[in-house]
């Protein structure tokens, strides 16, 4: 335990060592607080991405579909639907249905003596062409199924990103709230050190002045010589 000195009560040391202690344990504060801070929101960035994962791997799978949707029902014009078209095209469940049939077709027209006939190639293009029809609507049909796990993988990225734009805005106060403690500390902590400063002078100057008078005998008893 410190001993305060004579001399200690005139400089005012004890308040600024005092206030110099304070500034530390503060400054002690902001570091440990602010690593604390850090740690919490590491951690909780790390959790919303795994948390999100998940949607963007379905994402991934499922935007595909939706596209093409799109572009088969016209949304994005004669180019959009060139690919739907060239996409249904090629697709293996169409040309398996249209191989089939052309092969049946073809088979009757050659038991009757006419495969390559004008009238078996307008009856195979009939055939393509009904066939397309009714495989259109269920390619559309298809594709229109992803629409609405689509929307609902979107719901749920916005609701990760709406909890990490609060993150931030927690993570932010937290910071200013701890500033704001540290400052107020360290300010009074300067008052504390100015208050023993002036308090210093204050003692030295009444000592002073009790010395003058003492000196010059104003402090004398009445009635002594």
């Amino acid at each position: 335990m410190r001993v305060i000195g004579i001399f200690d009560v005139f400089t005012g040391k004890p308040g600024r060592e005092a206030a110099a202690r304070n500034r530390a344990l503060y400054d002690s504060l902001e570091t440990r607080g602010m690593q604390t801070i850090d740690r919490g929101f590491a951690r909780s960035e790390d959790a919303m991405r795994e948390a999100e994962l998940p949607y963007q791997r379905l994402s991934d799978r499922y935007t595909p579909a939706t596209e093409l949707y799109l572009d088969a029902i016209g949304a994005r014009g004669a180019e959009g639907l060139s690919r739907a078209r060239a996409a249904f095209q090629t697709s293996p469940g169409y040309q398996f249905a249209l191989d089939q049939a052309v092969d049946a077709n073809d088979r009757r027209a050659a038991a009757r003596g006419m495969l390559g006939s004008g009238n078996t190639v307008a009856e195979t293009t009939r055939l393509a062409t009904g066939l397309a029809d009714q495989q259109w609507g269920n390619f559309l049909e298809r594709l229109g199924g992803f629409v609405q796990p689509e929307m609902e993988i979107a719901r749920g990225q916005s609701g990760v990103r709406t909890a990490r734009a609060g993150l931030y805005g927690e993570d932010a106060d937290c910071r200013l709230g701890l500033m704001n403690t540290v400052t107020g500390g360290h300010a009074g902590a300067n008052n504390l050190e100015a208050q023993s400063k002036m308090s210093g002078s204050g003692n030295l100057w009444n000592f002073g002045l009790d010395v003058a008078r003492i000196a010059s005998g104003w402090g004398k008893p009445r009635g002594s010589r």
